[in-house]
């Protein structure tokens, strides 16, 4: 037991100051009425302290700065998801530790201030699931190479009126460009010279693509690098492999039909979608190894870490196709 900062021995019996002096009683000898006898002298104790404390011409100030200290911790984010690197992004999710909105309040307050680079594909719209979770949902799965960051909006209060404390930014990444199709497929038997026809998840540079793509081809004991086709070459392959167009096309856009007539007028996915594979940085490439593969060996065609987005963001592990 601690009396004002001073410890005492665990035997010790205090009783209020004119009643009867500090006294150390073994435990062991104390009668039942002894004992009936300190717990009363305890409970006096107590109160005697309490009416000392309200006499402590300090403990007034002491009190309001408590005070103050338990109304600086407002409300909190307790959750917020996603962060980090996530991958197919459709929706964003944030959990107060106290009701922000009332229930059924039909105002549209956004306690975050969205932003999301590139802004192409990253539309949406927050709303209240209830009083104290709020959800973003974009308009579609957002592509590779996006980053997206929610701030608390300025001057966000709980609905009891407390501010807010704790973290007030989170972020998320759709990490960079990957391969989600290829032809031939992956453990296909291929020819020596075999050329990858490749649909990505968003459009990669050029640059980082030569400098982090390679062949891994069994007994070479070294990278082998790839060309990368000119799009006149890949659209040749195109010819020779309709179907991976338009199931390229259904993956970047699902719920779209890319056999639908374009209206004059009228903006179509499809448009949008041939100019952008018609660019130097595309997500649909054609590449081959500067090494032919010797008869009877494999290969592992390696996306390598490093490949970027045109927004900049990159991968940050290999990728694998093996045949």
């Amino acid at each position: 037991m601690r009396l004002l900062g001073h410890a005492l021995p665990a035997t010790t019996i205090l009783v209020p100051a004119g009643m009867m002096t500090t006294t150390s009683i073994s435990k062991s000898s104390l009668t039942i009425g002894n004992r009936a006898a300190i717990v009363g002298i305890n409970f006096l104790l107590e109160n005697s302290m309490i009416r000392y404390l309200l006499r402590w011409p300090k403990f007034p100030a002491i009190f309001a700065i408590l005070g103050a200290s338990s109304a600086a911790f407002g409300a909190t984010i307790e959750s917020f998801s996603p962060i980090g690197e996530v991958k197919g992004v459709r929706q964003a999710t944030a959990r107060f530790s106290t009701a922000i909105v009332a229930f059924g309040d039909p105002r549209e307050l956004s306690p975050f201030v969205v932003e999301c680079t590139p802004k192409a594909d990253t539309n949406g719209k927050g709303r209240w699931a209830d009083t104290r979770n709020w959800v973003f949902d974009f308009d579609r799965d957002l592509p590779a190479g996006v980053r997206c960051d929610f701030k608390l909006a300025p001057g966000l209060k709980s609905l009891k009126g407390d501010g807010m404390t704790g973290s007030s930014n989170f972020s998320f990444s759709t990490g960079g460009p990957a391969i989600v199709q290829s032809e031939p497929a992956e453990g296909s038997t291929i020819a020596e010279d075999q050329t990858f026809l490749l649909g990505l998840d968003a459009a990669a540079t050029k640059q980082s693509i030569e400098k982090n793509v390679f062949c891994d081809i069994d007994g070479i004991n070294e990278k082998v690098g790839i060309r990368l086709l000119s799009n006149a070459e890949r659209n040749l392959l195109l010819k020779e492999n309709r179907y991976f167009l338009s199931e390229h096309f259904s993956r970047l856009h699902p719920g779209q039909d890319f056999s639908a007539p374009i209206e004059k007028g009228k903006e179509n996915p499809r448009q949008a979608f041939m100019k952008e594979i018609a660019e130097t940085n595309s997500s649909l490439i054609a590449v081959q190894c500067k090494r032919g593969l010797p008869n009877g060996k494999t290969l592992r065609l390696i996306w390598g870490k490093g490949v970027a987005s045109v927004s900049g963001i990159a991968t940050r592990e290999n990728q694998a196709l093996s045949y």
